[in-house]
Formats: C-alpha cells, sequence, structure tokens
C-alpha cells in the first residue's frame, strides 16, 4: 500500500493560533498556503483534517486550493455540540447550524467524513438522539461518514459506538491506549489517528522543552537513546509506530509549512524502502494524562 494515501493533513494550524510548535501563533500567508496545498497536489495528497472550530481554516482551504483540483478533495470535518440539552430540538438546533456552516463553503461531494468534535460527551446522550442526530447529518451529506472525535478508550466500551462509521483518537509512541485497546475490543468502522507527535513535542531537543514538562525530561532522553540504537530518526519512530499498523486507516498529521510537508513526506519515502518493518515498542513514557493528553497541559503564557 502507498503510505501517502494514509495521510490525511491537519489544518488547525492554518485557521488559529494552536499548539506548542507554534508559540508566535503565525499562520501562513494566502500565497504560501496556495503554495502548500499545490505541494500536496503534485504528491496527490488530497485528505484533510478540519473542524468548524479551526478559526478559518476551511474559508482557507476552499479559497487557496487551486481550483483546477479542489474537486478532489477529500475532506474530514468536525463539527460541535455548545451544550447538552435534555431537548433534542436544541441539539437539533445545533447540529443544523453546524452542517450549514461547512455547506456554506463546501461541495457536498467534497464532504467525505463528519465528526462530533467533543465524540466522549456525545456519547452521554440517549441512543435515540444519537441516531437521529445520524440521520439529520446524513440528509445533508448522505454520502459522508459520521464519527466522533475522542480522548477516552471508555468510549470503545459504550453500545453507542457501533452507532457510527468511524472513530477518530489520539495515538503516538508514547500513548499507545487505543491501539492496545483496538487489540482486545475492535471498532469495526474506520479508525483516524491523531496527535502522533503530540503537538511536535515528541520531536523536540530536551533543551527545547517547556518547563512544564522538564519533570518528564528523563524519558525524553530514553525516546532519544532508543532512536539511536535503532538508527532511525525521531520523526521516522513517530510515524512509524502509527502508520504502519495495519489496525489504523488513516493517520491525521498537522502540518504549519511546506518544509514540514516535505520532511513528512520524506519519512514516509523512508519507511516505504527502509526493512524496519517492526514498531511494536513498549513505550518509554508513563502513561500520564499530564503529559499525553495536550488539554492538561499547563504552560501558562
Amino acid at each position: 500500500m502507498d503510505l501517502l494515501d494514509k495521510i490525511r493533513i491537519g489544518t488547525v494550524h492554518f485557521g488559529k493560533t494552536y499548539g506548542i510548535g507554534n508559540p508566535n501563533g503565525e499562520l501562513l500567508s494566502d500565497q504560501n498556503l496556495s503554495n502548500f496545498f499545490d505541494e500536496c497536489i503534485k504528491k496527490n495528497i488530497y485528505k484533510i483534517d478540519s473542524a468548524n472550530d479551526y478559526g478559518i481554516a476551511h474559508k482557507r482551504i476552499n479559497s487557496c486550493f487551486s481550483k483546477n483540483f479542489e474537486h478532489k478533495i477529500n475532506l474530514s470535518t468536525k463539527i460541535s455540540l455548545r451544550s447538552y440539552s435534555t431537548n433534542f430540538k436544541n441539539l437539533e438546533n445545533q447540529i443544523e447550524v453546524e452542517l450549514e456552516k461547512i455547506k456554506s463553503i463546501f461541495r457536498i461531494d467534497q464532504v467525505k467524513d463528519i465528526l462530533i468534535h467533543n465524540g466522549d460527551d456525545f456519547l452521554s446522550l440517549k441512543s435515540s438522539y444519537i441516531n437521529k442526530i445520524k440521520k439529520t447529518v446524513k440528509q445533508h451529506f448522505p454520502r459522508s461518514n459520521f464519527g466522533l472525535s475522542v480522548y477516552s478508550i471508555e468510549c470503545l466500551k459504550d453500545n453507542n459506538i457501533r452507532t457510527f462509521d468511524l472513530i477518530q483518537f489520539p495515538c503516538s509512541y508514547a500513548d499507545q491506549r487505543f491501539k492496545r485497546a483496538f487489540v482486545k475490543r475492535d471498532f469495526e468502522g474506520k479508525k483516524q489517528a491523531r496527535s502522533i507527535f503530540l503537538q511536535g513535542l515528541l520531536l523536540m531537543e530536551k533543551d527545547e522543552l517547556h518547563q512544564y514538562f522538564k519533570k518528564y525530561v528523563r524519558y525524553f532522553t530514553q525516546f532519544e537513546e532508543l532512536c539511536k540504537i535503532k538508527n532511525i530518526s525521531k520523526i521516522d519512530m513517530c510515524l512509524g509506530f502509527v502508520i504502519l499498523n495495519p489496525l489504523i486507516d488513516e493517520v491525521v498529521i498537522g502540518v504549519q509549512n511546506i518544509s514540514q510537508l516535505r520532511d513528512l513526506i520524506n519519512s514516509v519515502k523512508r519507511l516505504e524502502a527502509s526493512a524496519q518493518s517492526d514498531f511494536e515498542f513498549e513505550s518509554i513514557f508513563p502513561e500520564n494524562d499530564q503529559l499525553i493528553l495536550p488539554y492538561n497541559w499547563r504552560l501558562g503564557s
């Protein structure tokens, strides 16, 4: 299989300030973003991940992607519920507003996946509500998959998970929870892995780490030593761990510029050419929610 076909480009960096890897909050200019998408087109990368909550990302994808190839856009995007009411009409109205935002920018045939952004909370709804919302989504986007973006492996124990066509989840060398869970409790739909570099944290040098992560520095040191022993770069280690896993269908990778895109493509080429095919390494990092879940990071200003 062509490993590039498993990659879905994350676009949060094109619409808002995000992540520890972009401390200055700089967004690519429209011209540079157009050049970025032209580079994607050259490599036949048309899969894109986005969300209504990603600031102006949707608008910029639409305006900066070459009009000659926009029919090939394969968009996976997310919608959010602002409140979880016991009144179904309130929930349905929220969903309708979110779906109309997407339809105002993209053609229906471009949208392949619609996911609920705060999926862990969404599963707390009544089964009848979930099924009705799925029906609403399918009415707007009849050929799209209906999915969940989640953080907790507890979602796999919920009977409502069977309602969904796909699930998007964090998975990295440092966070192997879902990888292990799928071995024991498989999900029949499509699986999209995200956060494979932990916002770039796993690629940073030790002296680049924010003060918050200094208490974990020995684990980053051990990770670097493992990569040296295996004679592999950190980007290849992180990407190979996820993209070569046959249980994972797609890998969402956020990139900020063409340089990072080329680094990603070169890593894929090395993995395809390498004799190294076994990346089943136990994590050196502690399975600590304060480390592996970015929303818990307390980085200050």
